[in-house]
């Protein structure tokens, strides 16, 4: 084989390989001791009245901080830095609870990128300042712009049928996609 072929076999499978990034996640129970003082503060800031859980979280080699609790019916995540700036909140989503419109945008940008797919969570992701995303939790009434974070089984005709992470805008446009490396004991069945 020509040193051309091996070249340009080697580039089709650097790329078909690096097309996306993995995502690699580590999530540990840690005590309030730990969690960085800010995002002790903001958490505080909400008056929850539900117990809030504190996880440390480790993906593909950054760490963060990330707080979980139920609060208004619904399961809030508030992701933090290691300096306790707040990064995002991420709310869970029943699909039936999504509007036509939505579920309509998110199908069909999936839908570009799989031959079929099957919904595992969907998440409705805010970013914004401190006091948006507070009211965001304290006041119901409160809307900030938001995009779509979904995990899926999506099957395509080179891969097959693999785990992952996409990061979608509200008209369905993909702006992330992580395939999830499952760890051995992540599919054991008791």
């Amino acid at each position: 084989m020509s040193s051309k072929k091996v070249f340009f076999l080697i580039l089709i499978f650097f790329f078909q390989f690096s097309s996306f990034a993995q995502k690699i996640e580590e999530e540990s129970r840690v005590s309030e001791d730990v969690v960085p003082e800010k995002a002790l503060t903001f958490v505080s800031e909400l008056g929850l009245k539900n117990k809030t859980k504190w996880y440390k979280e480790r993906t593909s080699g950054r760490d963060s901080y990330e707080c979980k609790f139920k609060a208004n019916s619904k399961f809030y995540s508030v992701e933090f830095d290691t300096l306790g700036v707040i990064e995002d909140i991420e709310v869970l989503v029943k699909k039936r609870k999504l509007t036509q419109e939505e579920l309509r945008s998110l199908e069909s940008g999936i839908l570009k990128e799989f031959e079929k797919f099957k919904w595992v969570k969907i998440q409705r992701q805010f970013k914004g300042t401190n006091s948006e995303l507070n009211k965001l939790i304290t006041d119901t009434n409160e809307t900030i712009p938001h995009n779509f974070e979904v995990e899926l089984e999506g099957k395509s005709s080179e891969d097959g049928w693999k785990m992952y992470e996409l990061l979608l805008s509200p008209n369905g446009e993909i702006l992330m996609k992580r395939e999830i490396q499952l760890r051995p004991t992540d599919n054991l069945n008791y």
